[in-house]
């Protein structure tokens, strides 16, 4: 009787470790892997796109870079901090035409203010990031009627007690301005595919 009151608290702790994990770890996770990335074959300006997604272990994210130096990390919190490791390269395939000239760390605070964005309107519906299952960011340098081609796409994934639902977010910033103004979006343009 002892034993499976042991083990029924461990799988209670462990699911409870899992709903404890919110966009803000996938976010983590993401700069972890690609500090990572940037340590090996990529520098901050072949970071194309990346993606991070919630599974059994922890955190998958998966870097698009130039030139098919495409890398999958996963990640497991220790101690509050992500540890990344390397697991495999794959293919990404992009769809966008011209290869932006954005260097990761703008696509970074892009996609934070577009999470932020995020997160106030679902404050306001009664939810917090807890119901986001994966995140991911790309840049198209594309004038949309802003009068900048500086475009960071962030698609967010969740899952509301109606179903599972998708938005993107665009963020860029007007002319010489270093503030992101960001606006949501039903479909993102350019979004790059992350095959195995």
């Amino acid at each position: 009787m002892k034993k499976i009151f042991l083990i029924l608290l461990m799988i209670a702790n462990a699911n409870a470790y899992a709903n404890e994990m919110t966009a803000n770890d996938l976010m983590s996770a993401a700069s972890e892997s690609i500090n990572n990335s940037l340590q090996g074959t990529l520098t901050k300006k072949t970071v194309l796109a990346w993606e991070s997604t919630f599974n059994n272990d922890g955190v998958e994210v998966k870097v698009l870079g130039r030139q098919d130096q495409n890398l999958m990390y996963q990640c497991d919190s220790e101690n509050s901090q992500f540890v990344c490791e390397e697991e495999d390269s794959f293919f990404g395939q992009r769809t966008f035409e011209n290869i932006p000239n954005l260097d990761s760390d703008f696509l970074m605070r892009g996609s934070q203010v577009a999470m932020s964005k995020f997160e106030k309107t679902m404050k306001r519906k009664g939810f917090d990031l807890s119901i986001v299952s994966s995140y991911k960011v790309w840049s198209l340098e594309l004038d949309q009627g802003h009068g900048t081609k500086d475009n960071v796409w962030t698609r967010i994934d969740f899952e509301l007690p109606q179903g599972k639902r998708e938005i993107y977010v665009l963020c860029h910033v007007h002319g010489g301005d270093s503030k992101f103004t960001c606006h949501y979006s039903k479909f993102g343009e350019g979004e790059p595919s992350f095959q195995l």
